[in-house]
């Protein structure tokens, strides 16, 4: 995608995240927003894609279980 496309969409979100009437109804609806930017949201990616395999093996593990003991649960972290 086109850099400055990525910049227009980011800034766009992070002005619909202080929008008042988008907020009030997440307040209504018990919808918890706290958004971040999507530069953060791109470290984050870019750290789990950048983990080491056991670490994101053991997390798929985890996440597709549901259930894990409290010794998978520290390995993890």
């Amino acid at each position: 995608m086109p850099p400055e496309r990525v910049e227009a969409l980011r800034r766009a979100f992070d002005a619909a995240m202080k929008d008042p009437e988008l907020l009030a109804e997440a307040e209504k609806s018990k919808t918890d927003i706290s958004p971040m930017t999507g530069e953060e949201a791109q470290k984050i990616a870019e750290a789990t894609i950048n983990a080491p395999a056991d670490v994101r093996s053991r997390a798929s593990k985890l996440i597709e279980g549901g259930k894990a003991d409290r010794r998978e649960v520290a390995r993890a972290r």
